[in-house]
């Protein structure tokens, strides 16, 4: 077993696609990679990163700006109608089209 990557984070949770792993969790302070919560649906992936959500369509491989908050986003939840943010204790939701 190796580390993925050198730099630390909280792993919370592992998930497989054939032979790559995904790994989601809450990053150290200082981290280069400052994702806080990743959703998924399908192809489509959303990813939080301190004050923005982003959205891709193809897995990962590019992503746009889905939507900015004037607060720090702690979590994120999504389903196949809406996304649920959670920014600064209150809950957020926008609803999802192609």
């Amino acid at each position: 077993m190796s580390p993925i990557g050198k730099d630390p984070f909280d792993v919370m949770g592992l998930d497989a696609d054939g032979s790559t792993l995904f790994a989601s969790g809450h990053p150290s302070s200082g981290s280069k990679f400052p994702i806080f919560a990743v959703e998924s649906i399908g192809k489509e992936l959303f990813i939080a990163s301190k004050d923005k959500i982003y959205r891709s369509f193809d897995q990962g491989g590019s992503w746009k700006l889905f939507k900015s908050f004037k607060g720090e986003v702690a979590d994120i939840s999504a389903s196949s109608k809406q996304l649920a943010v959670v920014v600064g204790g209150e809950v957020f939701t926008a609803k999802l089209t192609k």
